[in-house]
């Protein structure tokens, strides 16, 4: 399995359910979880080889698979959270491009063009 690919597929996946922050006094602890979430990957992309043969669970641990935390729902307020912390960590991701290869950390370099946010609501308000 290509491990780039996986750590970039898992991202999307993640990144996509923790796409929505509920209402704006919930928004700082949707900020704090993906605060959280990129300083573990940052942490784990750091110490471990794309060898490692435990790559995708260490990563699936530290991304998760439960869905959004309960104060992650509305995409208006999540997605430019997500997007104003993957470019505070990007300097960092930046660093690892040369041992993980620019396309594997795409999805948490610029997540939202990657399609790791969610889509908003189209249609009138209320709909």
């Amino acid at each position: 399995m290509n491990r780039p690919s996986t750590i970039v597929g898992l991202a999307a996946v993640t990144l996509a359910l923790l796409g929505g922050c509920g209402k704006e006094s919930k928004s700082a602890s949707c900020r704090a979880e993906y605060v959280k979430i990129y300083k573990g990957v940052v942490k784990l992309l750091k110490d471990a080889s794309p060898s490692d043969p435990k790559i995708d669970d260490k990563m699936l641990k530290i991304l998760g698979t439960h869905g959004p935390p309960k104060d992650c729902k509305d995409p208006r307020l999540a997605n430019p959270i997500l997007d104003q912390v993957a470019q505070e960590f990007g300097p960092q991701l930046a660093a690892l491009e040369g041992k993980w290869g620019r396309d594997a950390l795409n999805g948490f370099i610029d997540p939202l063009n990657a399609g790791h946010g969610q889509p908003l609501p189209s249609g009138p308000p209320g709909s």
